[in-house]
């Protein structure tokens, strides 16, 4: 029914609002990997794979070296979880970690 729909959209943007406000309570993030975090919480939240490093390189409009340096330091500060898929690397925000903030 549209209303379970209603109330399913309703639950996961709330989840997303909650782990966004979490964002600007840690110390020491550029805004480019407070940027990569919203769109790692939004993988989480609506999609469970993630992301993939060329999938990034489009939505921040980085170079390869960037993205690289940027994921790197989320990974660093255990912000940022990366799996294997094959071939493919993904990525996804720690929320167990940012729930902390």
């Amino acid at each position: 029914s549209l209303e379970g729909i209603d109330k399913y959209i309703e639950e996961k943007n709330n989840s997303y609002e909650y782990y966004i406000s979490k964002i600007s309570k840690i110390n020491n993030l550029t805004n480019l990997e407070k940027e990569l975090l919203c769109y790692l919480i939004q993988c989480n939240i609506f999609e469970q794979i993630g992301i993939t490093k060329s999938d990034i390189k489009i939505l921040l409009n980085k170079k390869n070296t960037v993205v690289t340096s940027v994921l790197s330091s989320l990974k660093e500060k255990e912000l940022c979880i990366e799996t294997r898929n094959g071939r493919y690397f993904y990525y996804l925000a720690n929320l167990d970690r940012i729930v902390y903030f």
